[in-house]
C-alpha cells in the first residue's frame, strides 16, 4: 500500500482527491500544509499527525520526507494570478516552481525513488502541442516540468504530468465561470461574460479525481509518454449558456463583453494525448443539472 503525500491539499481538486484517497487508506495519506492553509478547505478524515507544515525551508521538507517515506506524491501546489505584480510574483514563483524544486532536491538528498504525479495546465501548450508559456503562470509550470524531468532522470522517479482544463462540482468555492453563474442564477443577478465564441473544456470534479487515481497505475507511470490530458466536453461559452438555460428552464440575464479578457487569450484550448483507460462518467448536462438545481 502506498505512502501518499499530497501538496495543494486545500485546493478544490486537492480536497476532493484527498477525500477519495482517505476513504480507503486513512493511515497512509499525508498532506503538506502551510501556516496560512485554510483548514476548512482540507478534506475530513486526515489524521492530525499526517499534516506536515512547510515553513519555506528545506529542513521542514526533510522532516516531512523522513516521517512519510513517500512512495507516491501528488503535486497540486499551485497559485494562479492572471496578472503579475510586485505584490504577487514571489508567491507565484514559490507555489508554482520553487516549492516543488525544493521538494525534488530533498527527495534526491534522501534517495527517495517514488512515483510523482504532477499537475499542469492546457495553457502550457500551443496548438501543435509545443511547450508555450501563455502567461507567467504557465511559464512557471513549464519550468517546473522541465526540472521534474531532470530530477527524475537523476534519482529514478517515475513521473506523470496530468494536464487539467476547467472543472466544476458541488462545493466549488473558486471564483470561476460556473460557480459565478450558479450564484447569479440563485440571486437573479446579471451574468457578466467575456466573448461568446471562447471555447471551454469542462469536466466534473469526480471524473477528474478518477483520472488522478488512475494515473498512479504502473502501466501509466512507466510509459514512455508522460504528459496526459484530462479533457472533458467542449462548448463555446454561448452554447454553454444555452444549455444552462435549458436546464434551469428560463432565460438568463447575460451581458457579453462585460468580463474583459487580456489581449493574449486562448480561444480554442489545445488537446494532447488523453490519459489511457480514462473516460468521463458524468455527462455535462447531467452534472450541471445536479449542480445548478
Amino acid at each position: 500500500m502506498d505512502n501518499i503525500l499530497i501538496t495543494g491539499a486545500s485546493s478544490f481538486l486537492g480536497n476532493r482527491l484527498s477525500k477519495a484517497l482517505l476513504s480507503t487508506n486513512t493511515n497512509q495519506v499525508h498532506a503538506i500544509i502551510r501556516d496560512q492553509t485554510l483548514e476548512t478547505r482540507l478534506a475530513d478524515g486526515f489524521l492530525k499527525s499526517n499534516f506536515h507544515t512547510y515553513d519555506g525551508t528545506l529542513n521542514s521538507l526533510r522532516k516531512t520526507i523522513d516521517h512519510v517515506q513517500p512512495t507516491l506524491i501528488y503535486n497540486l501546489s499551485s497559485l494562479y494570478m492572471r496578472d503579475t505584480s510586485s505584490e504577487n510574483i514571489e508567491a507565484m514563483v514559490e507555489s508554482n516552481f520553487l516549492f516543488g524544486l525544493k521538494l525534488l532536491e530533498v527527495l534526491k538528498e534522501k534517495n527517495i525513488k517514488c512515483n510523482f504525479i504532477n499537475f499542469g495546465t492546457y495553457s502550457q501548450y500551443f496548438s501543435e502541442g509545443d511547450n508555450y508559456s501563455f502567461n507567467m503562470y504557465s511559464g512557471l509550470k513549464n519550468s517546473f516540468t522541465e526540472a521534474l524531468n531532470l530530477y527524475s532522470e537523476d534519482i529514478g522517479l517515475n513521473n506523470t504530468n496530468l494536464i487539467l482544463y476547467d472543472s466544476y462540482g458541488p462545493g466549488d468555492w473558486r471564483p470561476k465561470l460556473l460557480p459565478l453563474v450558479r450564484q447569479a442564477i440563485l440571486q437573479n443577478n446579471l451574468i457578466s461574460l467575456s466573448e461568446p465564441d471562447i471555447i471551454i473544456d469542462i469536466t466534473h470534479i469526480d471524473d477528474v479525481v478518477n483520472a488522478c487515481i488512475l494515473a498512479k497505475e504502473k502501466q501509466i507511470l512507466s510509459a514512455s509518454e508522460n504528459v496526459f490530458c484530462v479533457s472533458g466536453e467542449r462548448y463555446k461559452i454561448s452554447q454553454l449558456m444555452e444549455l444552462i438555460e435549458k436546464i434551469v428552464g428560463k432565460k438568463l440575464a447575460l451581458k457579453w463583453g462585460e468580463y474583459s479578457l487580456p489581449d493574449k487569450k486562448i480561444k480554442d484550448p489545445w488537446i494532447g494525448n488523453k490519459l489511457p483507460g480514462w473516460t468521463r462518467k458524468i455527462d455535462l448536462e447531467e452534472g450541471l443539472r445536479a449542480y445548478l438545481l
